[in-house]
């Protein structure tokens, strides 16, 4: 699934994920980090996602995946929320792979994501 987020009729981000069912999922999460948060393109994809939906047949249709890198607390609160959490590892290739580049000042910013075996390159 890809994308380019534009602003003032320009390219801002270009973005690209994988990952069945989440893909829309995980393209959200990655852009509230690019545009929400100013991450750069690198740090947006690398940071913890989670997966919200059924993945194994065991699985409950509100399940979340939540990769473990995500702070207890907010584990905890999800759970006395009544939220079905499932725990993932710590980066979860069942919550896609992604790749981005942004464009800041006249520079090209790339990011790769590590649950998969791409690069982010540039010379």
């Amino acid at each position: 699934m890809a994308s380019i987020v534009t602003r003032d009729e320009r390219p801002v981000h270009a973005l690209s994920t994988m990952g069945g069912n989440g893909q829309a999922q995980f393209h959200v999460q990655i852009l509230t980090n690019l545009i929400d948060y100013g991450l750069d393109p690198q740090e947006a994809i690398e940071r913890p996602r989670f997966l919200f939906g059924p993945f194994y047949p065991e699985d409950a249709p509100d399940t979340i995946h939540l990769e473990s890198r995500l702070p207890r607390a907010v584990v905890s609160a999800l759970v006395r929320k009544g939220h079905a959490i499932r725990p993932a590892p710590e980066f979860f290739t069942r919550t896609g792979q992604a790749h981005a580049i942004s464009f800041r000042d006249g520079t090209m910013l790339g990011g790769a994501d590590p649950r998969g075996d791409g690069a982010a390159l540039g010379f």
